[in-house]
């Protein structure tokens, strides 16, 4: 049920980051990935008690994995630019390594206030809450996370926008110029 997302990644990664990168730079791909990856998330607030799969939860999918290996692709290029060559294990894998500490604290907050918003949405009610009415606690905890996580991808586009510097653009450029040159790809070594 969640394929599409993973394969969104790793064409938006290989396709989109990978032929755009060298063209405008992490900064603009960034910028664009964490807005598409808001907008996939803003598509699941849609989700109601009658929603279906394919007309709600499939498309969004699609659009946050879109915007996330934009994301990802630029971040690791980005990361490990202008590392030597013998370092650029250790920069990539302080990246992924970053990235699953993030997304461990991410999950557990999400969780977290999940939790607590369905608790407070059951404690709302009088008596034993009916099926619907569990569900509904349940979908209004999810609508809550996905609200947060999108504000959170605003966030991240904002600041890959207004951080990454001209200087990260530049050294993408000609890793990408010497890589064409020498007929490997720049992202092999990451």
């Amino acid at each position: 049920a969640f394929l599409p997302m993973p394969l969104s990644i790793i064409v938006s990664s290989t396709q989109i980051g990978g032929r755009l990168l060298p063209r405008v730079g992490p900064k603009v791909l960034v910028f664009a990935g964490g807005l598409v990856a808001a907008t996939g998330l803003l598509l699941l607030l849609r989700t109601d008690l009658d929603s279906t799969y394919a007309g709600t939860v499939l498309p969004a999918l699609v659009v946050i994995g879109l915007g996330m290996g934009t994301i990802f692709s630029s971040a690791i290029n980005t990361a490990t630019t202008g590392v030597a060559r013998a370092d650029a294990g250790v920069a990539s894998a302080t990246v992924n390594t970053m990235q699953q500490i993030g997304g461990s604290i991410g999950t557990a907050l999400l969780s977290t206030i999940f939790a607590d918003v369905v608790k407070d949405r059951l404690a709302d009610l009088s008596g034993a809450p009916t099926k619907l009415q569990q569900a509904q606690a349940v979908l209004d905890g999810y609508h809550v996370a996905f609200g947060i996580s999108a504000g959170v991808l605003v966030l991240v586009a904002l600041a890959g926008g207004l951080l990454i510097n001209r200087q990260s653009v530049r050294l993408a450029k000609l890793e990408h110029a010497a890589a064409t040159a020498t007929g490997s790809i720049a992202t092999a070594a990451h």
